[in-house]
């Protein structure tokens, strides 16, 4: 979206995102939102708490907060390590083993993170607009830092 501020979140960025993938690749966006019909997330990117999910099969909904609706991923990272899914340089299995993402949730519903966050990469390489959205994010993650390791927060998720 030419002209807006950066994101000033991880959230922000993702609804962002997602609105832009709905408008330039609806295909892919509706096979995300059908993945994550089964697997509901509630997300915390160090201090901001977030939820993705799929209102129905062709819609997907990013809140601020974590309602009370029922989750099949619980997930908590850092800015950089979102920063290093979004940009392809790490996986979800390598940041587990890392320590830098903790997930709680079945295999299955791990096996959909990992896929929707594929398919939202591969959307977002041909799409200048999307490409402007994901350097602004990174601008805002390197420029406000990270703070901490999720594996010494874990007792709060």
């Amino acid at each position: 979206m030419p002209g807006d501020a950066e994101p000033r979140g991880t959230a922000r960025f993702v609804r962002r995102a997602f609105a832009l993938m709905r408008r330039e690749r609806p295909a892919r966006y509706r096979a995300i939102a059908a993945v994550l019909r089964d697997a509901p997330g509630r997300y915390r990117v160090e201090r901001e708490r977030f939820t993705l999910r799929a209102r129905s099969a062709r819609e997907v909904e990013v809140r601020q907060g974590w309602p009370p609706d029922p989750a099949a991923v619980v997930a908590e990272t850092t800015a950089r390590a979102t920063l290093q899914l979004v940009d392809g340089t790490a996986t979800v299995e390598q940041l587990l083993e890392r320590e830098l993402l903790v997930v709680y949730g079945s295999a299955d519903a791990l096996l959909a993170l990992s896929s929707v966050l594929r398919m939202f990469a591969d959307a977002a390489v041909a799409s200048r607009a999307q490409q402007r959205l994901f350097e602004a994010y990174r601008t805002w993650v390197l420029r406000s830092g990270s703070a901490g390791h999720p594996a010494q927060r874990r007792a709060r998720l």
